[in-house]
């Protein structure tokens, strides 16, 4: 039967378009691309800002763990301890005191997780890389040593910097506060 040649018969018809021109034409194209690079370009600064903040952070936080680290152990083996800055080398160490703190002999203690001396170097370890250890002032010396009650035996601070920024690491006596 063909259409139309019944009265009870209807036909449908499917109208199948194809278009070789669906899509984007290149203008619009080139202005999708365009937004997308600017808003990459505004971004960049607050993404490397960010970046920067967390490198920061990450050091500070191994610092700060480093020394709460030394005063456990200090107050647990019941033998002075303390992290010992350089800048020089832009490191530290967690070391146990030997003798009287006037004769500065210090013995490296093991990282408890990595079963090896506990030293953070910036320069080259994963933790901070590029962070400058800038200066750590303990009294007199670039160190801080804590007695079998874990308290340190002098007030002070680390200062880190990086990228232009900087972070102030400050132990207090009074209070055994390690703020950052």
């Amino acid at each position: 039967m063909r259409c139309g040649t019944h009265r009870n018969v209807t036909c449908e018809t499917t109208v199948v378009h194809t278009h070789a021109g669906d899509g984007f034409t290149f203008p619009e194209l080139v202005i999708v691309v365009l937004i997308l690079g600017i808003i990459t370009m505004m971004a960049l600064p607050a993404m490397n800002d960010f970046f920067t903040e967390e490198t920061l952070n990450a050091a500070a936080d191994a610092v700060v763990a480093a020394i709460y680290y030394a005063r456990s152990v200090a107050i647990t083996t019941s033998a002075d301890h303390g992290v010992v800055f350089s800048s020089e080398s832009n490191s530290f160490r967690v070391m146990r005191a030997l003798g009287t703190p006037s004769e500065e002999s210090y013995v490296t203690v093991e990282h408890p997780a990595a079963k090896r001396d506990y030293v953070v170097s910036f320069d080259d370890g994963p933790i901070g890389q590029g962070v400058d250890l800038n200066s750590a002032q303990f009294g007199e010396t670039s160190y801080v040593r804590f007695n079998n009650l874990g308290i340190p035996l002098e007030t002070g601070f680390v200062l880190l910097k990086y990228g232009g920024k900087s972070r102030k690491i400050e132990v207090m006596a009074t209070s055994c506060e390690i703020s950052s």
